[in-house]
């Protein structure tokens, strides 16, 4: 082998190596974002990988297990997640492990698929901690191996939670001159639910040696913190003390301490005076529960100009040599703050709140005593300070302009005064007194007024200060304000200003409008719903003062276009149309400056098809006589949710209706069948296949081991089946058969064992017990999306009932049966079956609606207030357009109508007939009593629907029996719930469409 060749073949080498390297490391690898191996813990970071969407031409699917050990998965921050893609998390013995699923056959070439998957090591984990994430992917459906796999390590290594800062209290103008008193603050919080729990915490302060140090005390206290050490190395001098330990937690916490310290001019060996000045602050602990391994936090420092410029510092003499004069103390100040709203709108009444500060190091006043004057323009309701630095309540006595005194404001205005006073020696840095106030509504001022407090502080009868504060009125102006809240339907009210739903969940919105400005008029306010939200009616309101009302609280619209309330007049409001997107409109009222909120609500339901993680905006605007502040959206976040639905139905197969209940069927009909497969949730859900064990005498569900006791038999009709994608589109499906019989051991579906009773999918359809549709290349639905199979079923049996249902597979082999799809077909001899009139003759759907129609009216005015005497007697139009078909001849008014109610008031039966010898003929019954919403209009149409197929004749009563839940889930057609009528043709032979043309006589 010459030098050459071994070049290129060493080179060759090394490039298949690199080249398999690198394979296996981009199969799986960090964020680019975030590449780096360590990372901190408690917050999520990234893991990327790389695979395609082809499959092995051999196999159905495939999925990605990727292992993570101890790390938690945080879906929430997944990113980039191809569509189809489905994550699952399940825990073994501890670990934690994901299987990514959606890769099907479909026969296409493969396309690179890219998705970041979010992951993290648990909040307070120590440090050098690493874990191994291991990646590998299975085909499903063959015996062709993967050789895909992969694995990468990662360190969790996080700084110090623990944030300290600094700051300066004291207000001052640089350069600043010796000797005087200057208050710092340091705070010490932690930084989230991230990080370490510290333990042994200590707050170290590094400031210059020549610095005294004159004290430190709990924040805003003159209370020393204990065990305070202070020491010196070379130029620097350190303060030490232990703060409580930190401990994580996802809210903030922090603890505050005050100290104080001054400059001399000269600590005998170093000029204190000018220059810069820096003091640091940092906590120093040990990581709990890791070794005790030392930690430091960063540190937060301040800085400070000295001088002895005369020019500033005149009172202080810090000549070379001396120790110079005695300096000045901070002297003692008064702030305030306070709500002082317009005096013309009495919404809030004016709040003033007085700071007293005192700094440290001034005497030990005792019996002190503060006099506060109360400014023209406003009376008293009552003051208060609660305590003293030493615990005990301050004394407070009301002054009249005669000086008289008394523990209770004197009346209106005649307050003039307030006097607090207490025996306490001990000062605090803060001193506040609240004073509750009212307008003096002969003594109000034009704006721009201000309010000024004298505050007089006094020891032993001898006055120590003397200070003024003010504040302006606010200006005389509407100011109408919206708070939104937006909820779940199950949940109270708890501050919800955004929340969480599910795909169809029923969410509740909620505003509270008012106006602590001046009057407003012509005020209105939209409320857009994002396209993925439909309105559900419910809109009733609220007129009050503020209160967390419950909705049962509020008054209904009860379908008025507005509704009207005395202070704020006609208020219009516009709707969309119900379980339609739009904007809820309130338009032309007026608002007074009132100490009452207008509360709205109304509903509104997440629509089927909206991805998780989806983030949906509610948008509110108010507007009125002046521009006003928006309020912020609100936002539903849809929560990622898996969620399927099956439901089986049968009809006739001249019927235009199916039925998810059941029919009365006769020996040798034929029969439609449709399997209903539908992705109800948020997050994308893979179809394999549905599988239907025909209804057969001694027959099992399709799935388990619960018997599903038929005992009429009904084989395969052997037409093609059909399949369709959202009631649209043709989906290519495979339809196979097998005869195994009903007890075929359900775990021989899937995978397929090697041996035992194995399906015979290759069956004929003759005399087939087993069918399945299959998705060869599996069947991506998103939500909202669903499939139905179609098939033919032939009755075979004179007597008894058959019970139909179906099995469903999603992602691997994840074979799922939803019992409550059950639906029965009865042959009991005396039905019609499938051989009623009515699914041949060109008028019985026509004569349907006009029965349908004459039940809503009866049913509308009854809930809407009329009498049954009012009814009884009457001729509505819906009646007379049936009068031709009445086979009894009558129909020309009602007749013999009685109602009944339950204890809620709700309606559970309806008689009345067509002629006045006539009893009964149509009998409304609900169980439960009719629900109606008067917004909506109209009753809902499940109340009204008969089922025309059960139809023998017009002698006979044609009964429909309404679906109710069980208490399983299951849906019933128990006949506690029914509508029947008599001596009405449903099959004419003729038929005259109704006139709703207006005809004119004459000009």
């Amino acid at each position: 082998m010459t030098n050459c060749f071994k070049k290129h073949w060493f080179l060759i080498i090394g490039i298949l190596l690199l080249s398999n390297y690198s394979i296996g490391q981009t199969f799986i690898s960090f964020s680019p974002l975030e590449p780096s191996p360590i990372k901190e813990n408690g917050r999520p970071f990234r893991v990327r990988i790389n695979s395609t969407s082809e499959v092995a031409a051999a196999c159905t699917a495939k999925i990605i297990t990727l292992e993570i050990g101890d790390l938690t998965y945080t879906p929430g921050s997944n990113f980039n997640l191809p569509p189809g893609i489905v994550i699952t998390e399940a825990v073994n013995n501890g670990k934690t492990v994901l299987t990514i699923s959606g890769f099907v056959n479909d026969g296409k070439q493969g396309e690179s698929l890219t998705m970041d998957i979010a992951m993290q090591f648990k909040p307070g984990i120590c440090d050098d901690v690493t874990q191994e994430i291991v990646a590998t992917t299975t085909n499903i459906g063959c015996t062709v191996v993967s050789e895909q796999k992969g694995s990468i390590e990662v360190t969790a290594r996080t700084a110090n939670p623990v944030r300290v800062s600094l700051s300066l209290l004291t207000s001052v103008s640089q350069p600043v001159c010796p000797r005087q008193v200057l208050r710092y603050q340091v705070q010490v919080y932690n930084d989230g639910n991230k990080g370490f729990n510290i333990n042994n915490a200590k707050v170290n302060i590094e400031l210059d040696k020549c610095a005294t140090v004159l004290g430190v005390y709990k924040n805003n206290t003159y209370i020393p913190v204990d065990n305070v050490s202070i020491s010196t190395a070379g130029n620097i001098q350190k303060i030490l003390f232990d703060t409580p330990d930190i401990v994580l937690s996802p809210a903030t916490s922090n603890v505050v301490y005050d100290f104080f310290i001054t400059y001399p001019c000269l600590d005998g060996e170093n000029d204190c005076v000018s220059g810069q000045k820096v003091i640091t602050a940092y906590v120093t602990g040990k990581k709990k529960d890791c070794q005790l391994q030392y930690t430091e936090t960063a540190k937060s420092s301040s800085y400070l100009q000295t001088s002895v410029n005369p020019a500033t510092c005149s009172n202080v003499n810090c000549a070379t040599g001396e120790t110079g004069g005695e300096g000045q103390l901070e002297a003692i100040t008064i702030s305030s703050t306070g709500n002082l709203p317009c005096p013309s709108c009495p919404q809030n009444d004016p709040i003033f709140l007085i700071y007293f500060n005192m700094p440290p190091f001034h005497p030990a006043y005792d019996n002190r005593v503060f006099v506060i004057d109360i400014p023209i323009g406003v009376k008293v309701s009552s003051a208060s300070r609660y305590q003293t630095a030493c615990g005990t309540l301050y004394e407070v006595n009301y002054i009249d302009a005669a000086g008289n005194k008394q523990s209770t404001p004197f009346p209106g205005s005649l307050t003039r005064k307030v006097e607090f006073k207490t025996s306490c020696t001990i000062s605090a840095p803060q001193t506040s007194f609240w004073l509750n106030l009212k307008y003096d509504e002969l003594a109000i001022q034009p704006a721009p007024w201000n309010l000024t407090f004298k505050l007089n502080f006094s020891s032993s009868g001898k006055t120590i200060f003397e200070g003024n504060t003010s504040r302006t009125v606010d200006s005389c102006n509407p100011n109408l304000s919206i708070y939104n809240q937006v909820r779940k339907a199950t949940q109270n009210y708890e501050n919800n200003f955004n929340a969480s739903a599910v795909p169809g969940e029923l969410m509740i919105y909620r505003q509270r409008i008012n106006n602590n400005g001046t009057g407003d008029t012509n005020n209105s306010v939209t409320v857009k719903l994002d396209n993925r939200l439909v309105y559900e009616g419910g809109f009733r309101y609220i007129y009050d003062n503020y209160n967390n009302y419950e909705s049962d609280q509020f008054k209904r619209l009860e379908g008025n276009p507005s509704f009207y309330i005395p202070e704020l007049g006609t208020v219009n409001v516009s709707t969309p149309v119900y379980g339609e997107p739009g904007t809820v409109t309130m338009s032309g009222f007026n608002f007074p400056c009132s100490k009452k909120y207008l509360f709205i609500e109304f509903n509104v339901r997440v629509k089927n098809n909206v991805i998780a993680d989806a983030q949906i905006p509610i948008v509110t605007r108010v507007y009125g006589s002046r521009p006003y502040g928006q309020p912020q959206d609100n936002i539903i976040t849809i929560s990622s949710f898996t969620y399927v639905k099956s439901k089986m139905f049968v009809k006739c197969g001249l019927a235009n209706e199916w039925n998810d209940t059941g029919i009365n069927v006769k020996n040798g009909e034929v029969v439609d069948f449709k399997m209903q497969f539908s992705n109800a949730g948020s997050t994308p859900v893979v179809l394999s296949e549905l599988i239907n064990l025909r209804p057969q005498i001694g027959d099992f569900f399709e799935f388990g081991s619960n018997p599903r006791n038929s005992t009429l038999n009904i084989n395969y009709n052997c037409d093609l089946p059909k399949a369709f994608l959202n009631s649209a589109t043709a989906l290519s499906a495979n339809f196979t058969y097998a005869n195994n019989d009903v007890s075929m051991d359900r775990d021989m579906f899937c995978p397929p064992k090697s041996s035992g009773n194995l399906p015979n999918w290759t069956s004929s359809c003759d005399n087939s017990n087993w069918f399945r549709a299959t998705f060869l290349n599996n069947l991506t639905l998103l939500p909202g999306d669903y499939v139905d199979v179609i098939f033919k079923g032939r009755v075979t049996g004179t007597e008894g009932k058959a019970f139909n249902s179906f099995s469903f597979r999603v992602g691997g082999c994840n074979i799922l049966s939803a019992n409550s799809n059950k639906l029965t077909l009865e042959n009991n001899n005396t039905g019609v079956g499938c051989n009623s009139c009515t699914l041949t003759n060109p008028h019985a759907a026509e004569m349907k609606t006009l029965f349908e129609n004459l039940m809503k009216n009866i049913l509308t005015r009854k809930i809407n207030g009329e009498s049954d005497a009012q009814i009884n007697g009457s001729a509505p139009a819906e009646l007379l357009v049936l009068r031709p078909y009445i086979s009894s001849g009558g129909g020309n008014k009602i007749y013999n109508f009685v109602s009944t109610k339950n204890a809620q008031n709700k309606i559970t039966s309806v008689k009345f007939s067509f002629t006045a010898d006539s009893q009964n003929d149509v009998w409304f019954v609900e169980e439960n009593g009719l629900i109606y919403n008067p917004e909506v209009g109209f009753i809902d149409p499940s109340y009204l629907k008969i089922d025309t197929t059960l139809y023998i004749s017009s002698e006979q009563y044609l009964t429909t029996c309404r679906k109710t839940l069980d208490n399983n889930g299951g849906i019933t057609a128990d006949c506690n719930s029914k509508t029947q009528v008599r001596h009405i043709d449903f099959c004419p032979s003729r038929f005259c469409s109704p006139i709703n043309s207006e005809i004119k006589i004459g000009d």
